[in-house]
């Protein structure tokens, strides 16, 4: 990504899915890494609303990396 500058913020999150049988719907489990944070989501809409509530947080750092093109 060419012409990107300064510093840039990134958050890594560990997604769990399962269900109890074919019958049942998918849970989900959000990780943050990098913290303690878990959250439960019982369905994909929960799942994004956690995603997005994660993503709302000041992240606790701001590194300056490069991106690989």
């Amino acid at each position: 990504m060419k012409g990107q500058s300064g510093p840039m913020a990134h958050c890594v999150f560990v997604i769990r899915a399962w269900r109890v049988n074919g019958e049942m719907p998918w849970e989900f489990i959000v990780h943050r890494s990098g913290s303690n944070e878990i959250e439960y989501a019982i369905d994909v809409s929960e799942l994004a609303t956690a995603i997005d509530r994660q993503l709302a947080k000041q992240p606790s750092t701001t590194t300056d990396l490069q991106i690989a093109a």
